[in-house]
């Protein structure tokens, strides 16, 4: 009960606060706060002179509320945002603000603005902040800092404003922005609220344009470097036109007489039009790399950033392998299985990236479909990465399996303690340095070692 009346008051602390920093400026909080403060002391006017203080900043801070009532808004602004973003990487992008008026305006400022709701008390009770270790005992058991962060959570991102600027009667300026997303997904945008100081440069005029838009944030990735994963070339029935084409693909290799029982459809005609003899296309069937990415989306035990950083792992490997010329099957399960196919005339490594943009967790066991899964494409592919989130009975299973089959698998658990533990090597005892272990407090060093622990058996 306790609990839910401080979430609540928590709310309203975090209205009242977001309303005054909108309305007044830096100078303009301070004043406030030492006119509260001076009006606290100077009840007893007989004991203090704190009541003359007070009347003198409550004077100061109410003409400025006066003048700030003269704004007239008659601007209008266009965002120019980059076609994405990526997590935890600042990126810039312009506003341009229209001045169509025949005044002037001086001093402004803008105030780009992200969607923010306020989570519900289930949600803030079901938090588990990685940050809750470096906090004091009474941040940790009132929970307002964690709520503080949870809210910045759901924003996706900050933004840095760019100053001061001043727009000429029928001007035109680009105003620039830095924009820091926090997650992967979509960020969307609400609006642009411009701000006009007052000429005291305490209280803000305020006037807020909607401008509704979003932007994808792909994952976080690590620069793997170039990767020399164990396996080899197999034939692809469907070859490098894969998704753009019905039917097999053949790559040319050169011409040749007609023999009797060729197609028609592979005849050369302009070599028959020029010889006036029938002139036949010879092909080769095709023979490339094909790798399969397993991301396992089971997150048992409800530690979100475990999730994420598997997601960043697949998204690292998944730059890696396109990169590489090689075909690549990302697999995945949630209510549904899913399987995307990228690389050689499919689906481009932008298309992948905001898949993995997009994939959430799973609270139920889906290891089994997954594994399904990999078997179906097993006799296509030459190496299969699995980004697990565990190292348990199940996941060992599904690992066993794949190796029955023949399979090279290249095994990536996701750990979340600072310590290295051992890890059962028994499903991949011919090849233990196949499983690599990468700690979420390291995440960047031990995913990038996968490099030096790849290559032929």
């Amino acid at each position: 009960m306790l609990k839910k009346l401080l979430f609540r008051n928590f709310r309203l602390l975090y209205k009242a606060g977001r309303a005054l920093r909108s309305r007044f400026t830096g100078n303009g909080l301070m004043i406030l706060t030492a006119a509260i403060t001076a009006g606290v002391f100077g009840f007893d006017t007989w004991q203090t002179l704190s009541h003359q203080v007070f009347s003198l900043l409550f004077f100061i801070i109410a003409v400025a509320l006066l003048c700030s009532f003269g704004f007239r808004n008659k601007l209008t602004v266009r965002r120019l945002l980059p076609d994405f973003a990526t997590a935890g990487q600042p990126v810039r992008y312009d506003l341009i603000i229209e001045n169509p008026d025949d005044r002037e305006q001086v001093e402004l400022e803008v105030e780009d603005q992200l969607q923010t709701t306020f989570p519900t008390y289930a949600e803030f009770h079901a938090l588990k902040d990685p940050m809750d270790h470096r906090r004091n005992w009474f941040d940790r058991s009132v929970g307002y800092p964690r709520l503080m962060n949870l809210i910045r959570q759901r924003r996706g991102g900050f933004i840095q404003s760019g100053g001061r600027f001043s727009l000429p009667a029928h001007g035109r300026h680009r105003y620039t922005c830095t924009l820091t997303p926090v997650h992967r997904g979509y960020l969307n945008f609400t609006g642009v609220r411009l701000l006009k100081p007052d000429p005291l440069g305490l209280v803000y005029s305020a006037s807020e344009i909607r401008l509704r838009e979003r932007l994808l944030v792909f994952p976080r990735h690590v620069n793997l470097g170039k990767l020399n994963l164990p396996g080899s070339r197999k034939y692809q029935p469907q070859g490098r036109v894969m998704s753009t084409s019905v039917g097999d693909s053949e790559e040319f290799l050169s011409l040749r007489e007609y023999r009797a029982g060729d197609p028609l459809k592979k005849i050369h005609w302009k070599s028959f039009a020029r010889l006036n003899i029938p002139v036949i296309k010879e092909y080769h069937d095709e023979y490339c790399v094909r790798q399969g990415l397993i991301l396992d989306t089971w997150n048992g035990s409800g530690d979100n950033g475990l999730f994420e950083d598997g997601v960043s792992a697949a998204a690292s490997f998944a730059i890696a392998c396109i990169r590489q010329d090689t075909i690549l099957d990302l697999m995945f399960a949630g209510e549904k299985s899913y399987r995307f196919n990228a690389g050689r005339g499919s689906l481009t490594l932008e298309n992948m990236l905001e898949i993995l943009a997009c994939v959430q967790a799973s609270n139920e066991d889906n290891l089994e479909a997954l594994q399904n899964m990999a078997v179906n494409v097993s006799s296509e592919c030459s190496v299969f990465i699995c980004i697990l989130l565990d190292w348990d009975a199940r996941r060992q299973s599904l690992i066993r399996t794949l190796r029955q089959r023949g399979m090279t698998v290249l095994c990536i658990v996701i750990t979340p303690g600072p310590a290295l533990t051992e890890m059962d090597t028994t499903p991949l005892l011919d090849h233990p340095q196949y499983l690599v272990q990468v700690r979420q407090t390291d995440f960047d060093r031990d995913l990038q070692s996968v490099s030096n622990r790849t290559g032929p058996p």
